[in-house]
């Protein structure tokens, strides 16, 4: 807490033997957030795109991936609320599809970061480096990096907790 208000917010959970997760974010104040994102386009109720495929134009080789993100606006899992920005989850499903399509295994572990907001209707391009069952993948907007996210297999998860 910072005066008195939240300001950085930690979690960790578990869900049975499979799902740990933490989670670090700092929270902004009202007015710390409008002055951040005063240049911000707003969803408004104008569905201007509707692209139905996640993952648009996908390459894939054995030692990487890429693909342009498909935003649907009108799916109500990411976009249940007016935004100013792309949802993070959205990020997230997105790095973890090409890790899928790229290595045909599930994901067993994630880890994201986003050092920028990425914004709305904005073209939005996926790369990912594939070593095995892992993938680093950088998201981007305009030559800027809005998510890094590193993806692992169930193998490669046990074979590096093994190690350590």
């Amino acid at each position: 807490y910072r005066k008195g208000l939240a300001s950085r917010l930690e979690v960790d959970y578990q869900i049975g033997n499979e799902v740990n997760a933490h989670i670090s974010a700092q929270v902004l104040s009202q007015s710390d957030y409008r002055a951040v994102r005063r240049n911000a386009f707003f969803l408004d109720e104008v569905i201007v795109e509707s692209e139905e495929t996640l993952l648009v134009n996908p390459v894939v080789t054995q030692k990487s991936a890429e693909a342009i993100l498909g935003v649907n606006e009108a799916d109500p899992f990411f976009f249940d609320h007016p935004v100013d920005h792309l949802p993070g989850m959205l990020l997230f499903h997105s790095a973890v599809a090409l890790h899928e399509r790229a290595t045909g295994s599930r994901a067993a572990s994630v880890d994201i970061a986003f050092p920028r907001f990425a914004e709305l209707r904005t073209p939005t391009r996926l790369q990912a480096a594939i070593d095995g069952g892992t993938s680093r993948t950088t998201i981007t907007q305009e030559q800027h990096t809005v998510a890094e996210v590193m993806v692992q297999s169930a193998a490669d998860r046990l074979a590096v907790s093994s190690h350590a």
